[in-house]
């Protein structure tokens, strides 16, 4: 229990569902996670794992090499270095947001 603690699941887990190392992520402080409203369909291709670059107003590349770690309805959840999370997370205040597949 301890090695868990203080670890995010990589995946959403079920209630009783066993957890081993390979389901936790390594805690990294230069990170950090977001939660980005993603237009239309934009959703239906990603999958946790999945590696986007984030794009803003006028095809402006807001971060790269962004991870997916979670996917739900038009909810993105990304992770990226923490000064990308913190543009990611303004520029979705004031203007619509999309990502690129890598």
């Amino acid at each position: 229990m301890d090695k868990a603690t203080g670890r995010a699941l990589t995946a959403p887990a079920r209630a009783g569902e066993p957890l081993t190392d390979a389901r936790l992520a390594t805690p990294d402080p230069s990170m950090a996670s977001v939660a980005v409203h993603l237009p239309g369909p934009a959703t239906t291709l990603l999958r946790t794992g999945s590696r986007v670059d984030v794009i803003g107003e006028e095809s402006a590349v807001l971060a790269e090499q962004a991870s997916v770690t979670s996917v739900r309805d038009d909810v993105v959840v990304l992770t990226l270095p923490h000064q990308a999370a913190t543009r990611v997370a303004s520029a979705a205040l004031s203007q619509p947001v999309t990502v690129t597949l890598r």
